[in-house]
């Protein structure tokens, strides 16, 4: 009953026997339960209609209601997890910390996370 996250695209077109979705020039908002949200932008993303999970690529950006700002190659949204994941050179910048790695996964907004492959923090960055 609660809203989990909606897309919208520039281009949709859905297969009408699997209803999985092929999306270009994205726009999407996560919700989280806390009332923060992930606001996303992606050239490019598929929605598979039966495991409800949705891949977004060509270059991700997204940015947090509270000014946390994540970039990678792509980003998946795990349905049955509840997780975002960052993969391709991932990066997450808040005010105070920049971190990197192969992979980034968060189930809350990136609020917490983890960071894989080449995992680098850089704490008191002082910018945003």
């Amino acid at each position: 009953g609660r809203k989990i996250w909606e897309i919208t695209a520039e281009k949709i077109n859905v297969d009408a026997d699997t209803q999985n979705v092929d999306m270009e020039n994205i726009t999407g908002v996560f919700y989280q339960e806390d009332g923060k949200t992930a606001t996303l932008t992606a050239p490019h993303g598929y929605y598979e209609s039966q495991s409800r999970n949705i891949k977004l690529d060509g270059g991700i950006e997204v940015e947090t209601s509270d000014g946390a700002k994540l970039s990678s190659a792509e980003l998946d949204w795990l349905a049955a997890d509840s997780i975002l994941a960052a993969e391709g050179a991932a990066k997450i910048k808040t005010q105070d910390m920049e971190a990197t790695g192969a992979k980034i996964e968060s189930k809350d907004a990136f609020q917490e996370f983890k960071i894989t492959g080449g995992a680098h923090i850089v704490k008191g960055t002082g910018k945003s």
